[in-house]
């Protein structure tokens, strides 16, 4: 969908986006007894691709998973909050699985990268996930070492954003 010349944009709403991430990945988070928690305001609405959006999610909360097995973290939790500022809309996906080396932090968007056996993947999740968001919605995708864990940010600039 990504490369589809024939994409419509649309309004949609964050909360909706989520539950619908979340709705493919619950078994699997639910078999690993991974928590979640949520501070996504029902009213949030953005206008763009939600398809795209929402793989970006997937990717990013599927990595998730698999870091908390590896990690073997006894109380999993990822938290998922959406903000809307003044600049756009704020996104923020944090996990307790111990973070991600840091040799590794300015690696996990490139192409081919990954920390994981080749049977797991060939290491393109993140890397289109930052295509979608940064060449596909015209935003901005990080990473960094939270407190326990990795964070993911993405930020959506306010054209992006049609909530007011």
């Amino acid at each position: 969908n990504f490369f589809n010349p024939d994409k419509q944009e649309r309004e949609f709403y964050f909360y909706n986006l989520v539950q619908n991430a979340l709705y493919i990945l619950k078994g699997a988070f639910e078999a690993h007894f991974i928590t979640l928690k949520i501070d996504v305001d029902r009213s949030y609405k953005c206008y763009g691709y939600p398809e795209e959006l929402e793989q970006v999610f997937l990717t990013i909360l599927n990595n998730a998973k698999d870091a908390f097995l590896s990690s073997q973290q006894r109380d999993p939790l990822v938290q998922i909050t959406v903000k809307m500022l003044q600049e756009g809309c704020y996104i923020s996906i944090e996990d307790n699985a111990g973070g991600i080396q840091e040799e590794h932090l300015e690696k996990v968007f490139e192409p081919y990268f990954s920390t994981k056996h080749k049977s797991q993947g060939i290491g393109l999740g993140l890397y289109m996930a930052k295509m979608i968001v940064e060449d596909g919605l015209g935003g901005k995708l990080s990473v960094c070492n939270a407190k326990e864990g990795a964070c993911f940010e993405i930020v959506l600039d306010k054209k992006e954003n049609n909530n007011e």
